[in-house]
């Protein structure tokens, strides 16, 4: 099974225990440091998931706008051949 595929209670208690077995033998201001950082990385990793999924989202809006306006003219060259 792959990592990206556990259910959601498996992918949850991985990351308790990972985030566990970090910190047994830090102290508190080296817990605080590795878990800022921790979430410093899932930060950027969000952030650069968001911006991917922005670039699609426009894309796919450029292809459907693309789309419409062939289809508009479609229509209007059907219009024309029936007023004939």
């Amino acid at each position: 099974m792959s990592f990206f595929n556990l259910p959601p209670e498996q992918f949850t208690l991985l990351a308790y225990l990972v985030g566990a077995l970090l910190a047994q033998n830090l102290d508190s201001d080296e817990q605080n440091s590795l878990g800022n950082f921790v979430e410093a990385v899932g930060q950027a990793i969000l952030t650069i998931a968001a911006q991917e999924q922005l670039q699609q989202s426009q894309n796919n809006n450029a292809q459907m706008c693309e789309e419409v306006a062939l289809i508009k003219k479609q229509i209007e060259l059907l219009e024309r051949k029936l007023k004939r």
